[in-house]
Formats: structure tokens, sequence, C-alpha cells
């Protein structure tokens, strides 16, 4: 389930991070499921939309066994687990009573993909770049700025090369790229390219590669 979620944000370039049940304070949209489900996890998780967060989760037997493969009766889920949006206290329970995670992993069913992406995109600020580019950004140990940007575009033997790419991301919380250095460097060519200056609107980072053929790295320094 978790590989199946992951490569379908990664296809669509929506940043993500597979965590933990303890991890989930501080992320905007959780997208979770399975079968089996102690009590405390399930306490967990209602805290955390109850506080504000949104949750996204499928399938009638959602959290309907304890850890033990125990049917468990756990009326606060049973009241939402019905298709739709369902309000809790400040957060949101989207659920879907379909079982998603096969029909996109095991089916490759692009209506139910589109779906979740709609919702999630909805609710977020996703990257976007031209299709068959796949961006990938991070902080890195030294407080800096790093995005892979890859060209997945393979034809005839080799790799399609482009102009011009067109690259928009939201920047982590409390980090700006104002007055930063862009320096772009890649084993596609040999000396490292510095972009014109940097600006952002809101927290939105927009900028254009001149060229990308395989990879490209480029930093905010």
């Amino acid at each position: 389930m978790t590989y199946g979620y992951a490569m379908m944000l990664l296809n669509a370039n929506i940043p993500h991070d597979v965590i933990g049940i303890d991890q989930i304070d501080g992320y905007k949209v959780v997208l979770t499921g399975g079968f089996y489900w102690p009590e405390q996890d399930v306490e967990r998780l209602l805290a955390y939309i109850a506080d504000g967060g949104i949750v996204i989760a499928s399938n009638t037997r959602f959290a309907s066994r304890d850890e033990n493969g125990n049917e468990v009766n756990r009326p606060a889920l049973r009241r939402i687990k019905t298709n739709g949006t369902h309000s809790l206290e400040k957060g949101k329970f989207i659920f879907f009573t379909d079982y998603l995670w096969w029909k996109i992993w095991a089916q490759r069913d692009t209506t139910a993909t589109q779906n979740v992406l709609d919702i999630v995109k909805s609710i977020s600020s996703p990257i976007t770049a031209p299709e068959m580019v796949q961006v990938l950004p991070y902080v890195n140990a030294n407080g800096q700025i790093v995005v892979h940007i890859l060209n997945l575009e393979f034809l005839n033997g080799n790799f399609t090369s482009r102009s011009d790419v067109q690259i928009t991301l939201l920047l982590p919380q409390e980090m700006s790229a104002t007055g930063k250095k862009m320096i772009v460097l890649s084993p596609d060519f040999e000396h490292r390219l510095e972009l014109p200056p940097v600006g952002e609107d809101s927290g939105i980072l927009r900028f254009t590669l001149p060229s990308l053929y395989i990879w490209d790295v480029v930093i905010l320094e």
C-alpha cells in the first residue's frame, strides 16, 4: 500500500514522506490504510484529525481489526467510514468505500488515481513541471534547498533534450529563496551554471532551466 501511494505522488511531483503514526504531527494531509490497527494508533489518528489534520483512507475494512487480527467495534470510525468528506472538530476525514490502494497499485486504475490526486492537490501546493520531468526537493544538512530534476522521457534509446524547462515548487516553511544564488550542477555539462537572481511569491519559487538532458541539480546558496 505504501509503495503504491508513494509512486502515485512521486509521479505527480507531489512532495511526500513515508512516516509512522507517531510522526504525523506537522503534516497537513495523511494518506493511510490497512486493516490491522492497535487501539492507541486509532486514537492517535483521530486526535490528529481533531487538531486540524486531514486524513484520506479507503476500504470498508479499514482499521476493522486490532494488532492481533481480531475484529473490533470502533463506533467513532464506523460512523465516518462512508463515501465523502467528514468534519471532525478542526479537521477532516475523507473516505472511499472502494479499495483504492488495490485499484491504484494493482489495477492501475486511472480514475481512482485521479480522484485521490485531485483531493491532495486541492489541499496542498504540489510541484509543477513539464510532463515526464520529476522534481525532488529537500533541505540538506547545511540548510540549503537542493532540487534534483530528472528527465524521464527516454525514446529510441536516448533521452530527449529539453530547453526552457519551467519549474514551480513550494518552499519549506520559514525558508526563503529571496536574494540567494541559484546554482545548477549536472553530470551532463562540465561547469556550474548560475541562474538569474532568485525571487519568490508567498513561498512559491519559480525558475526556468535553460536545458535538461538527464539530470540537473539546483542548489540555493
